[in-house]
């Protein structure tokens, strides 16, 4: 990934695997995660010793994400859910994983998504 883009790692990929690999984003592209929860109640558990946590919350038609997800794929929507998990400090996107996934209850669907976060050389040089 580079300049927030999945780029082929074979340079003799065909044009229509390139438009794909171009067009594909994760759900933490979609919309700011932390920005669409900070004010969300939800159920969340912490664990400073390992690091890791897990949260779930409520989604509504005026997230972002859903918003997103309902337009890329033609999602019938009812109730949705979202639940996150990972490791690393929560609310800092800098080194660890996260595994979200968002659940819609009318039609039983789901879309999982999975990020690692590593340092990169210019970060460490910081």
């Amino acid at each position: 990934m580079k300049k927030n883009k999945l780029i082929s790692i074979k340079e003799d990929t065909n044009d229509n695997v390139n438009k794909k690999i171009n067009k594909f984003n994760f759900f933490i592209q979609y919309a700011n995660i932390n920005k669409n929860i900070k004010n969300k109640k939800g159920d969340y558990f912490y664990n400073s010793n390992l690091p890791e946590f897990q949260a779930a919350y409520k989604l509504t038609n005026k997230d972002d994400i859903v918003r997103s997800l309902k337009q890329k794929y033609n999602v019938s929507y009812n109730k949705a859910e979202m639940n996150i998990s990972g490791s690393g400090e929560p609310k800092e996107n800098k080194i660890g994983n996260r595994e979200i996934e968002i659940t819609f209850k009318k039609n039983k669907s789901y879309f999982r998504d999975a990020v690692t976060y590593k340092p990169t050389k210019k970060s460490e040089d910081n």
